[in-house]
């Protein structure tokens, strides 16, 4: 093939030939997995965490009234598209519909949790501009919570601190309600992510890509329980891609430098911060492979003058 064949096969599928772990949970896998396989990646799926609903029993008195009560809350918050989903989730466990939030006022994280309100016909008033994670949150809500302002947090288990304790530090009152839980899969791996931890063990993969600091514990977890020796030493001979800087600092604590991360904290910043990191590799390679081609070989300006 002429090389200019190549880069526009390149420019139509930029991940073609490369490898990629995705370590999400299987039931959130799909929709990443679908992104990297359309620029002509092939998926390697290698779960590391599980995403499940909160156990609440229908006798639960408490949580029966706090959902009956949800009105009263100046603001509902939703850190994630699991805290929509399970937040929905509970209230039709306690057979209460969406339309009890009606004249809630919604705060989301980013656009993705808007858009999984908007799945339920209801809208997000507020969402940070920029940074989709607790921070951006406060930035955008310092201005409208004052003392007294009622606000529910609907998140998960591993949810960080920093939201309810700087809310309530500005007076208002806050509840936390866990509506799912992240656990680690990091059992005996069987099949198909046997094999993939096989390949990873021998550096047969491309990229590794985490989505949260979950999946990076779940990961090393995964490889120590499944007799994989020294999996710092591993990942740290393999590019490593991540979602932001909260995995990116996850990273660093257990030993190991991203090689990417993405400008703003959604799948897809992650997958184009993915893109041009190959596109930078592919330039260096061809520079590298054209100075080792005679002069009689070159090929011409015209067809190479981007390099």
């Amino acid at each position: 093939m002429r090389i200019n064949e190549q880069e526009r096969n390149i420019n139509r599928h930029p991940l073609f030939g490369m490898k990629i772990a995705v370590t999400r949970s299987r039931t959130q896998m799909k929709q990443f997995a679908d992104m990297i396989e359309e620029l002509g990646g092939t998926v390697c799926p290698l779960p590391t965490i599980d995403i499940k609903k909160f156990q609440y029993s229908e006798q639960d008195q408490a949580i029966r009234m706090l959902l009956q009560s949800v009105a009263e809350y100046d603001w509902l918050v939703f850190t994630s598209v699991n805290g929509v989903r399970y937040f929905m989730e509970l209230l039709a466990q306690f057979s209460m519909e969406s339309t009890k939030l009606a004249n809630v006022k919604l705060a989301a994280v980013g656009p993705q949790t808007a858009k999984e309100l908007e799945s339920y016909q209801l809208t997000a008033g507020l969402q940070p501009i920029a940074c989709y994670q607790a921070e951006g949150l406060l930035d955008a809500l310092k201005d409208k919570i004052g003392i007294g302002s009622k606000v529910l947090l609907a998140r998960g288990n591993l949810a960080r601190s920093i939201l309810p304790d700087t809310l309530s530090s500005w007076g208002a009152e806050v509840k936390d309600l866990i509506v799912y839980e992240t656990v680690a899969a990091s059992g005996q791996a069987s099949g198909e992510r046997a094999e993939i931890l096989q390949e990873l063990a021998a550096g047969q993969l491309d990229m590794v890509t985490f989505t949260s600091s979950s999946t990076v514990t779940g990961l090393l977890e995964l490889m120590s329980n499944n007799g994989l020796i020294d999996p710092i030493r591993i990942l740290s001979t393999i590019p490593l891609a991540s979602i932001g800087p909260l995995t990116s600092a996850t990273l660093q604590e257990k030993g190991l430098v991203p090689a990417i991360e993405a400008k703003q904290s959604t799948l897809a910043h992650l997958l184009q911060a993915i893109v041009l990191y190959c596109e930078r590799l592919d330039a260096v390679a061809s520079v590298c492979q054209c100075k080792q081609i005679s002069p009689n070989n070159m090929i011409s300006k015209e067809e190479g003058e981007h390099l």
